[in-house]
């Protein structure tokens, strides 16, 4: 009687705990999906192994960072919807294994500062990062895409649009990584502040090699703002634009290589475009190591001292070979341009070199040190006062 009264008496207390579990499970649990129709204004974090899903017509509305995974392995964020934050959008820390991060909705930040689209930093795993969205930030220092300290591999690609409009707020900006990264765009890439590049690439370290390959559209407009910039790397580097390039602030250079000490190849095949005084099309400056520069598609700078491919102060081996189209209409508006420059320099022109403001050459060499060769097999022209095709 006790025995079958007591059993009785135990059931209830075991279906409690299996309740229990039940409860704990899905509290423990932060995978989510935010349906069409559904609006979420709690941020969320992802755990190891864990997805998270805004579906087509799902927001995800916060004050502070929307999606965060620290210290996790093998998460993935897919977002078909919209992610409305002042904090970062996405932003991941620590993490190992694969991380998948897909945008083909909206991440719109707009934070004062640091309010980053998709923010990815010392991690050790593989990062792949795709944007065919729309990724928008405001704030200072907010970048579209950035990587910061990460030790292994990260593909991010960009077939959607990237706007920001805060100052010293890169499109995509790399920081202290020592990996591989390859970095793809065919979309459009837009800044508009001032110090904020297209495509920023810095510190890479010894070992690694950074692709990046730009098929689509990179404006910038704001002063002191590079298309695609490259700073103190020790790794090897291939710039690539098939696409279009356009700058319009002072001192915004289409591509721009600065004290990097390992190999780096840049290739114009198409067009770059640039409207501000100081702003070269392709410029290499305070190299130590071996840089090949090679246009052979069309580069046009307007302003004063905006010269269509520049070799400055380099103590490397630089190669600047132009088959291609420049045209330049500053003042002091050079062609091909080598100063102060102690290492080896190879300048050769094939295509057609055009200048048409005063002091404007073709060709300009001064107060270089070390060995230089020029070679024309081209046509140079110019048509400013006191403008030479060799000087």
């Amino acid at each position: 009687m006790c025995r079958k009264l007591c059993l009785y008496q135990k059931l209830p207390i075991v279906g409690s705990i299996l309740a229990l579990f039940a409860i704990s499970s899905t509290a423990w649990s932060t995978e989510f999906t935010i349906a069409d129709g559904e609006t979420e204004t709690s941020a969320q974090t992802l755990a190891t192994g864990e997805t998270g899903t805004i579906n087509s017509g799902g927001k995800l509305t916060t004050s502070s960072t929307a999606i965060t995974a620290t210290s996790t392995s093998n998460i993935t964020v897919l977002n078909n919807g919209a992610i409305t934050t002042s904090g970062a959008g996405v932003e991941y820390s620590g993490n190992s294994g694969t991380t998948n991060i897909t945008n083909s909705g909206t991440i719109t930040t707009s934070g004062s500062s640091s309010s980053q689209g998709i923010f990815s930093v010392d991690n050790t795993g593989t990062d792949n990062i795709t944007n065919s969205g729309t990724i928008t930030t405001s704030g200072t220092w907010s970048h579209g895409v950035q990587l910061y300290y990460n030790k292994a591999t990260a593909n991010i690609t960009n077939s959607g649009t990237i706007t920001t409009s805060g100052s010293n707020s890169e499109g995509i900006f790399f920081q202290n990584n020592s990996g591989t990264t390859t970095t793809t765009n065919s979309g459009t890439i837009t800044t508009s502040g001032s110090s904020a590049f297209g495509i920023y690439l810095y510190n890479q370290a010894s070992g690694g090699t950074s692709t990046i390959t730009n098929s689509g559209t990179i404006t910038t407009s704001g002063s002191g703002t590079d298309a695609i910039f490259s700073a103190s790397n020790s790794g090897t580097e291939n710039i690539t634009n098939s696409g279009t390039i356009t700058t319009s602030g002072s001192s915004g250079h289409g591509i721009f290589v600065s004290s990097n000490t390992g190999t780096i190849t840049i290739t114009n095949s198409s067009t770059i475009t640039t409207n501000g005084s100081s702003s070269d099309g392709l410029y290499s400056y305070a190299n130590s190591g071996t840089a090949n520069i090679t246009n052979s598609g069309t580069i046009t700078t307007s302003e004063t001292y905006s010269y269509g491919v520049s070799s400055n102060a380099n103590s490397g081996t630089s190669t600047l070979t132009n088959s291609g189209t420049i045209t330049t209409s500053g003042q002091y508006g050079h062609g091909i341009h080598s100063r102060s420059n102690s290492g080896t320099i190879n300048l050769a022109n094939s295509g057609t070199i055009t200048t048409s403001g005063a002091f404007g050459y073709g060709m300009y060499s001064y107060n270089n040190s070390g060995t230089e060769t020029f070679t024309n097999s081209g046509t140079i022209t110019t048509s400013g006062s006191s403008g030479h095709g060799f000087s």
